[in-house]
């Protein structure tokens, strides 16, 4: 038997803890407007401190290990080891709680869910590493200019468009632009 609805005078319950953080990060007008005429929401401070630390020492374990295995691969076939190059490691959700935990971080699950809807999936997950690069010798053209970030595609089309790219950096969290 279905609960008796309450007085339409009686006063609403109030939110609880997880309904109260929740609100503290829905979408507000101005950063929905923000991200259908730019394609990306910067979100400042998305992730505290503990939780990017952690997310950096899972992303360095991951690339020192896979670079290892390289060289130990060059070694042993006789070979001179390939400078520590740019890879990309699926699927990194299984890389530990952190990794885990930015799939419904409180600062940016609420913006998803927002901007893209209810039905959300982790289709694939991948840490993308990319090394610092040596400055070229001369300068590079406007159109190729380097700026820290490159662009990430998902492998399939999706109903949203312009489609969001979270990459946490340094104390943020900023989504890459689309294309």
């Amino acid at each position: 038997m279905a609960a008796a609805a309450p007085p339409p005078d009686a006063a609403p319950e109030p939110p609880t803890p997880k309904q109260r953080a929740w609100l503290q990060h829905a979408a507000t007008p101005e950063q929905l407007s923000f991200f259908a005429a730019n394609g990306y929401l910067p979100i400042p401070q998305a992730l505290d401190a503990d939780l990017l630390r952690r997310v950096t020492a899972a992303v360095d374990e991951v690339a020192e290990a896979v670079w290892s295995e390289k060289e130990q691969a060059a070694a042993s076939a006789g070979e001179e080891p390939e400078p520590r190059a740019d890879f990309n490691y699926f699927p990194c959700v299984l890389e530990g709680p952190a990794m885990l935990e930015l799939l419904d971080c409180p600062a940016t699950f609420p913006l998803l869910w927002d901007i893209m809807g209810w039905n959300l999936q982790c289709y694939h997950s991948v840490i993308s590493v990319k090394p610092p690069e040596q400055p070229p010798d001369e300068p590079l053209l406007p159109s190729n200019r380097g700026t820290g970030y490159h662009q990430v595609r998902p492998a399939l089309p999706h109903p949203a468009d312009p489609q969001p790219c979270w990459c946490p950096t340094s104390s943020a969290a900023h989504p890459l632009p689309a294309a």
